[in-house]
């Protein structure tokens, strides 16, 4: 699975990176600013990341998977983040690299999602413990909401 997604996605990643360049090489007469070169070294170092990432996934991805779901899954994202950004800014504007502000609350939301996965007794977003808690943990969280439910009749009667 792994050689099959590098056969992929190595020749998509080369082709769109020799097309940059010779967009960029084709405004050469544009001074190159520093912001352009550090921006784009940012981008390469991003879509190496995704690159590898989606290899990573290509080989722990089930290859019995009957799910439309491609391997790479964040990582095609961000793979498809940096070209928007490096073909945005070769044709349109440098501006484009604001788009880069998007990774790092991504980047958090992934952190905390994981954490606060990885939790005893956190939920798994379907409203579902993944933990489950021994049965006298259990009957007294049920007997505290009981109370609780049972104390705000009395409070609105």
């Amino acid at each position: 699975a792994r050689k099959n997604a590098a056969a992929t996605y190595k020749p998509i990643l080369l082709g769109s990176n020799a097309l940059y360049v010779l967009l960029r090489a084709a405004n050469w007469q544009q001074a190159i600013q520093a912001r352009q070169l550090v921006g784009s070294i940012t981008l390469w170092i991003l879509q190496y990341v995704s690159y590898q990432g989606i290899l990573d996934d290509a080989s722990t991805f089930s290859s019995n998977n009957n799910s439309d779901a491609l391997a790479g899954g964040k990582y095609l994202d961000l793979l498809g983040l940096t070209i928007v950004i490096q073909f945005g800014t070769a044709l349109w504007s440098n501006k484009f690299y604001w788009l880069l502000c998007i990774i790092p609350p991504v980047g958090l939301w992934t952190l905390y999602s994981t954490l606060k996965g990885s939790m005893p007794g956190s939920s798994d977003g379907n409203g579902t413990k993944q933990d489950a808690a021994t049965p006298s943990e259990s009957e007294e969280v049920t007997n505290r909401r009981q109370k609780r439910a049972e104390q705000r009749r009395q409070k609105l009667s």
